[in-house]
């Protein structure tokens, strides 16, 4: 990451001093961000030099050697009690534990295996994007989202807000309604560290926007088996003006002041926690203007639609990731100093302009 003072003058007098703090202001980001894959030093030279060739082709990945640059992802063959000469190919975190979904069967040649990936790495590399966006110590946005459990048992299993515009004096309700301060629920989670959910749970997200301007949101993520998942209700539905009368998304809004619980009371389905056993990741992500890009992107998947109910399976996950960024980016350009110098390639975020906040569980 590189940083670059922005200020009225660059003489003597506004030099940063050791010790001085600074506020983010404008995220620039590439638009060509890819992932980089290294390639398991275990592997023979062929097993390499073929998954090289294969990786050629996948234009969201580049290679490098393991150990030689960092890395977001390990490509490699899984070990295998039952198969003398290992397991299937695969795409690995750095520490070699397998990603979801993201190792093949045995007997399959590395090749086919590699460029078997390519649909993994696209979901992949929509993470990363989105995980780029996270600005919660740096939003300007009045953002408190609280992650509670209702079944089997009510209890706060995480809280999460801006810092910049955090009011040190709001108390929330937790469990059976018993106040604690926003210091005792920070102390809670940090004790716990990352929260363990049963199958079955059901949860709500209860975000309040406590700035004074409305705030657009969605809320995108990836559940145990590493797929893609959005979450919306019939509320933010509207009739589209198409032949078929088919419904498209309408943007999800939240007025100045106001919370608002995801899923709602009425919700049929949706916050349930299933299986199998693993990670969840979600990114709440608010906006001051709509999210029309990514509402199109979200608009092309198939899947059901009704109160509360998520996409399980979102096809296109680097579309709408791509689409959030470009939103943002267009959110903010009214916003950004005019004496930025910034590349067409790029994406220049106002933290102003959005907030990210990310949700992390383990399910058992």
């Amino acid at each position: 990451a590189k940083a670059k003072f922005i200020g009225a003058s660059t003489d003597n007098n506004n030099q940063l001093q050791v010790g001085q703090l600074v506020q983010e202001a404008v995220r620039v980001l590439p638009r060509n961000i890819g992932l980089t894959v290294a390639l398991d030093g275990k592997l023979e030279r062929i097993e390499r030099v073929d998954a090289t060739s294969a990786f050629s082709g996948i234009s969201t990945a580049s290679i490098v050697q393991a150990g030689e640059q960092p890395a977001d992802y390990l490509f490699g063959k899984a070990l295998s009690s039952k198969n003398s000469g290992g397991g299937g190919y695969g795409i690995f975190y750095i520490d070699g534990e397998p990603i979801p979904n993201g190792v093949g069967e045995a007997g399959v040649a590395v090749k086919s295996a590699a460029m078997g990936l390519a649909g993994k790495l696209n979901t992949l590399l929509a993470g990363k994007l989105l995980r780029l966006t996270a600005n919660d110590g740096s939003s300007g946005l009045g953002i408190r989202v609280s992650l509670q459990m209702i079944e089997p048992e009510q209890k706060l299993v995480m809280q999460l807000e801006t810092s910049r515009t955090a009011s040190s004096s709001r108390v929330d309700l937790v469990a059976e309604g018993e106040a604690k301060s926003q210091a005792e629920l920070t102390k809670t989670v940090a004790e716990a560290g990352v929260p363990i959910l049963p199958v079955g749970s059901r949860l709500h997200y209860q975000i309040e926007n406590y700035g004074d301007q409305p705030i657009y949101f969605l809320l995108l993520g990836f559940n145990t088996n590493g797929n893609a998942i959005a979450l919306y209700e019939l509320p933010f539905l509207q009739t589209s003006q198409t032949s078929e009368n088919s419904p498209s998304i309408k943007d999800a809004v939240i007025a100045s002041g106001e919370t608002l619980t995801l899923p709602s009371a009425v919700a049929s389905v949706g916050g349930i926690v299933s299986g199998p056993s693993g990670m969840v990741e979600m990114q709440l992500i608010c906006s001051r203007s709509p999210f029309t890009e990514a509402s199109k992107a979200l608009d092309a998947v198939p899947s059901r639609r009704g109160i509360g109910a998520p996409i399980d399976d979102l096809f296109n996950p680097l579309d709408v990731a791509k689409a959030v960024l470009q939103d943002i980016h267009d959110a903010s350009a009214n916003s950004l100093d005019s004496s930025l110098s910034i590349a067409a390639d790029s994406y220049a975020l106002d933290v102003n302009t959005w907030a990210t906040l990310s949700f992390l569980y383990r399910v058992v």
